[in-house]
């Protein structure tokens, strides 16, 4: 929020905003783009941490179990499709969270690369 640009501050001030339209037309708005890289690397930690405390914990059928099944019996198409699943999971969150970022943020201009 103290990256809310100056200028619109002081617009603000010459429209005497009350603290509640300053809050949700200047200071939320500037924080949107923190918010939702939190929101994305949040979801990314997530899946992270659900994948690695299933492999390491192996309880219960999942797609940490199959890996680690297919790793114990040798059977390697059964670990492939446990990958293949984990990334497809996360690829999916990933696209998810653009999207949302991108809906977040769709007053902001386009930045090219």
């Amino acid at each position: 929020m103290r990256e809310a640009p100056p200028e619109l501050l002081e617009v603000a001030r010459a429209l005497k905003f009350n603290a509640r339209q300053k809050a949700l037309r200047i200071y939320i708005p500037s924080a949107m783009p923190s918010i939702a890289t939190g929101i994305h690397l949040g979801l990314i930690y997530a899946w992270l941490a659900t994948v690695g405390a299933e492999y390491f914990l192996a309880v219960g059928p999942g797609v940490g179990g199959l890996v680690i099944a297919g790793r114990e019996r040798f059977d390697m198409a059964l670990v492939m499709v446990g990958v293949l699943v984990l990334g497809l999971v996360g690829f999916t969150l990933n696209r998810l969270a653009y999207a949302l970022e991108a809906y977040l943020l769709r007053w902001r201009p386009k930045q090219t690369a």
